[in-house]
């Protein structure tokens, strides 16, 4: 009786995994058909501040956040971003 728990164990993982591969192999193809779009300086900017507000408001520890949120500030009005105007590069 338990061999056959098991196995039915077994085959209620295999086809969960089936099934999973199934439905994230198809996002994985959807994923590679994204086209490219440009991104400009507004649109760099606005980018980072949403990044600084999400570091502010979640990340474990406030006082990196400031020290990453700087940094990134930092380089955008060095111009470091500019020539990045891909949304894939």
């Amino acid at each position: 009786m338990l061999e056959r728990n098991n196995f039915r164990g077994f085959r209620l993982r295999l086809a969960g995994l089936i099934i999973g591969i199934f439905f994230f192999g198809n996002f994985s193809l959807v994923a590679q058909e994204t086209k490219d779009i440009t991104i400009d300086s507004v649109t760099q900017k606005r980018v980072v501040e949403q990044l600084e507000k999400d570091l502010m408001d979640n990340y474990v520890f406030p006082d990196l956040a400031k020290k990453m949120s700087a940094d990134k500030v930092s380089r955008i009005n060095q111009g470091v971003y500019k020539d990045s105007t891909s949304a894939f590069r």
